[in-house]
């Protein structure tokens, strides 16, 4: 039943999204304590925990602390496992660790150099560090591990949206709309594109039904770009309103 848990979390984890992210550390968690023992689903649960506050507007800090806490424990359990050292280099790398987050990396690819996240990751770590030549290699790396990936396809778009390479980052986030509608992250990505592009008006068009559609609850990373999106359009009493609402 653990590892049933545990296989219902990882679908929801690779999707993405505030919802999808509660739902599988909630099951991550079940797992955990169906078999106290089973480091996967720990080490799982450190990967969600650290990506979380990426999309939701709760304190980063103490989420992130969680996570290196999980991917301890995991390792504690078994040091075999790629996965909780991707989650450490993901989760120091938010801290401002930076040679903590490169050795962990390092450490996870050791282990594991099939694993597509850990080559993602590592790639958004270069990216951090305006080594663009490597991010993209990584994220090539990522995606020819896992070809029907949307997250390795919005991890490019992420780097070509800091290179400001508008009209590629624009390209990339259609594909993977195309490839799932239903993927937020892709609007996002795209909507950002778009705004490099000076086409406010499209991406307040492209969100404004994909926010509508969400269920009541904490504002997500959607939310953020929508309400920056209506700034861009000169619209703003509108993104006043959606900032306002995200403080309730």
């Amino acid at each position: 039943e653990a590892h049933a848990l545990f296989l219902q979390g990882q679908l929801l984890f690779n999707r993405r999204g505030a919802p999808a992210l509660r739902q599988a550390i909630a099951l991550f968690e079940q797992a955990s304590a169906r078999d106290p023992r089973y480091a996967r689903a720990q080490a799982s649960l450190a990967m969600a925990l650290a990506v979380l506050p990426a999309y939701v507007q709760d304190s980063t800090t103490p989420v992130v602390t969680s996570a290196v806490a999980a991917a301890q424990r995991a390792i504690a359990m078994d040091s075999t496992i790629a996965e909780s050292y991707a989650a450490l280099g993901y989760a120091y790398a938010l801290l401002g660790e930076l040679g903590l987050a490169e050795a962990s990396y390092r450490r996870a690819l050791a282990l594991d150099s099939m694993l597509a996240t850990a080559w993602g990751w590592y790639g958004l770590q270069a990216n951090r560090l305006g080594d663009y030549r490597a991010a993209h290699e990584r994220m090539r790396r990522a995606l020819a591990l896992e070809p029907a990936s949307l997250i390795a396809r919005a991890w490019e778009a992420q780097v070509l949206l800091l290179e400001r390479r508008y009209a590629a980052a624009d390209s990339v986030s259609s594909v993977t709309i195309a490839m799932d509608s239903t993927f937020m992250l892709g609007y996002s990505w795209r909507a950002n594109a778009l705004l490099g592009l000076g086409r406010a008006a499209e991406a307040v068009a492209l969100l404004e039904p994909r926010v509508a559609a969400l269920s009541k609850g904490k504002p997500e990373e959607v939310h953020g770009v929508l309400a920056y999106s209506y700034a861009r359009a000169g619209r703003q009493s509108d993104a006043r309103a959606l900032l306002e609402s995200m403080r309730v």
